[in-house]
């Protein structure tokens, strides 16, 4: 019996020791950061250098592909496109919480992307992107988990870390990538839609796909919480080419429904998907540089005749004459 115990405790005790290396070697997975250019990382490395925004824009990569800030520039307004790649309901809290923590002036106004993949199993994915490990105040897997319920994902997400450890060691002696995020969030690409060359694995598992109620409260808690913080939340929708045809119909309706109640409390920006051909997207679901165009001086359109009466706090910076 005795035996039995010192064994047991001897378990124990290395396991113990074993669990404190791995937590501890894996906080240095996110040490590219300075390195990297990926434009998630680098998009989450620069943002907390554009302060007293007056839009901050958030979404997936619809967003980056499609919202121009060097257009805005142009019309005095200061934005900054905070897309992320996968960004959904749990992605948009950690995006803005962190970037409102770190910024000495709030954005006037947050535009929030509304997508039927934003309520998406898709949406979020930690795996792939661990954006809360790249995030300004970086927190743990724990503290990730803990806190979107991803408990599920937390050997996945230690194993990549581990890999990632030895991957970063080349950055000891590399020098870091330039600060100069001139393109403010945005993704240029001007490669044009080719049915021929697109696969459809991917999307074909949105048909699976069945609207999470779950999803919907956590994101009406985050818009809560927000509203609690004097933040001003506009909500937009971007064309996108082909995704709608890959969801079920029970799905879309869910979504379109909820939408339209959010309407009724929130300025709702639909930019309109007639005036854009398939020559304006690089793929089934994202824009290229032309598509960008048109939906950015569509939303500076709305912004200048304010026909959601959004933009009061805008007209003045608007009606600036070019320098």
């Amino acid at each position: 019996m005795k035996l039995f115990l010192i064994n047991i405790f001897k378990f124990i005790f290395t396991f113990s020791i074993c669990f404190i290396i791995m937590l501890s070697i894996t906080y240095f997975d996110n040490f590219d950061k300075k390195h990297s250019n990926n434009h998630n990382i680098l998009s989450l490395n620069n943002v907390a250098d554009f302060d007293s925004l007056d839009i901050l824009f958030i979404g997936n990569s619809y967003t980056y592909s499609s919202i121009k800030p060097s257009l805005f520039d142009q019309q005095g307004l200061k934005t900054y496109n905070l897309g992320i790649a996968t960004a959904g309901v749990d992605f948009y809290n950690l995006l803005i919480n962190d970037y409102l923590d770190n910024t000495n002036s709030p954005p006037k106004t947050v535009f929030i992307l509304l997508s039927p993949t934003t309520f998406s199993k898709k949406s979020d994915n930690f795996s792939m992107i661990p954006i809360h490990r790249y995030i300004n105040n970086p927190i743990s897997h724990l503290e990730m988990a803990s806190k979107f319920d991803r408990e599920k994902e937390l050997v996945i997400l230690y194993r990549n870390s581990m890999k990632k450890i030895f991957y970063n060691v080349k950055y000891l002696f590399a020098d870091k990538v330039a600060n100069n995020f001139q393109d403010k969030g945005f993704y240029f690409s001007d490669k044009v839609f080719d049915i021929e060359s697109e696969g459809t694995t991917f999307y074909n598992t949105f048909f699976q796909e069945s609207f999470d109620i779950n999803k919907i409260r956590k994101f009406e808690d985050l818009i809560l919480s927000l509203s609690k913080k004097g933040v001003k939340v506009v909500f937009y929708e971007l064309p996108t080419n082909h995704l709608e045809r890959y969801f079920n119909d029970d799905y879309l309706l869910s979504y379109n429904s909820f939408v339209n109640n959010l309407s009724n409390s929130f300025p709702l920006l639909k930019v309109n998907k007639l005036l854009f051909k398939e020559d304006n997207y690089r793929n089934m679901d994202h824009m290229n540089n032309s598509g960008a165009n048109l939906a950015t001086n569509q939303i500076i359109y709305y912004l200048k005749i304010d026909t959601l009466g959004i933009s009061s706090s805008f007209n003045s910076a608007i009606s600036k004459p070019r320098k």
